[in-house]
C-alpha cells in the first residue's frame, strides 16, 4: 500500500474564539494523513446499478404479485369445491325417488282413494 500524498492546507487561529474550528480542521488533517490507497479498481457504470436495482424491485414486485395470484387461485378452488358440493346435494335430493314429488306407490295409494271417493259417491246415487 502506497500512501496518498495530499496537499491540505488547514487553517488554525490561535483566538480563543476559533478554537472550536482550528480543532476539527486539525482532527480533518490527521484523518487525512492517515488515507492509504490501494490499486485502482473498477467502478461500475451508474447506468447499470439503476438497472440492477429496477430489475430487484421488480423481482420483488413480480413475487409479490404472484403472491396475491396464488392466494386468489386458493380461495376461488374452495368456493369452487364448496359450490359443487351443494349442486351435488341438490342433484341427489332431486333425483332420489323416494324424494320425488310422486313416487309410484303415493300414485297408487291416490289413485285408490279416488277410485273409492268415485265408488262411494255414485253407489249413494243408484
Amino acid at each position: 500500500m502506497r500512501k496518498l500524498l495530499l496537499r491540505c492546507g488547514v487553517q488554525i487561529s490561535p483566538s480563543a474564539e476559533d478554537l472550536g474550528e482550528t480543532l476539527c480542521s486539525l482532527n480533518f488533517a490527521s484523518h487525512v494523513k492517515g488515507i492509504e490507497y490501494g490499486p485502482a479498481c473498477k467502478q461500475a457504470d451508474f447506468s447499470e446499478l439503476l438497472k440492477y436495482k429496477y430489475l430487484a424491485k421488480k423481482s420483488k414486485h413480480d413475487e409479490k404479485e404472484a403472491k396475491k395470484l396464488q392466494e386468489n387461485v386458493q380461495s376461488l378452488q374452495l368456493r369452487l369445491s364448496a359450490r359443487e358440493h351443494i349442486c351435488r346435494n341438490l342433484q341427489e335430493k332431486a333425483y332420489t325417488p323416494s324424494n320425488a314429488p310422486y313416487a309410484s306407490e303415493e300414485i297408487d295409494v291416490v289413485r285408490d282413494q279416488w277410485a273409492k271417493f268415485f265408488t262411494s259417491k255414485y253407489s249413494l246415487l243408484v
